[in-house]
């Protein structure tokens, strides 16, 4: 399988019903994720009382660029952490 590199979003937001189907809570990110396995950092505010927050990880055509496929992608030690802004 041939390595390339590709794009992923990360979005945090609470999931609706209907449309518009989510209710962002922070700018969805864009990690231009290569071969290599490397460490990446979001930090986020979620600026709206919930009592429901998700974390998306969007693959496939990001910014109208499709990765070539197939294509696997490895998601390993994912941590959320608390920081209080107080």
């Amino acid at each position: 399988m041939q390595k390339v590199d590709c794009d992923i979003n990360i979005a945090i937001d609470k999931s609706l019903t209907s449309a518009p189907w989510f209710i962002p809570y922070a700018p969805t990110t864009v990690f231009d994720i290569g071969t290599q396995q490397q460490e990446y950092t979001l930090r986020f505010k979620v600026t709206q009382p919930t009592d429901v927050t998700k974390v998306v990880f969007e693959f496939g055509p990001i910014n109208n660029v499709a990765p070539p496929l197939p294509l696997d992608i490895y998601l390993d030690d994912v941590t959320l952490t608390v920081v209080s802004d107080q």
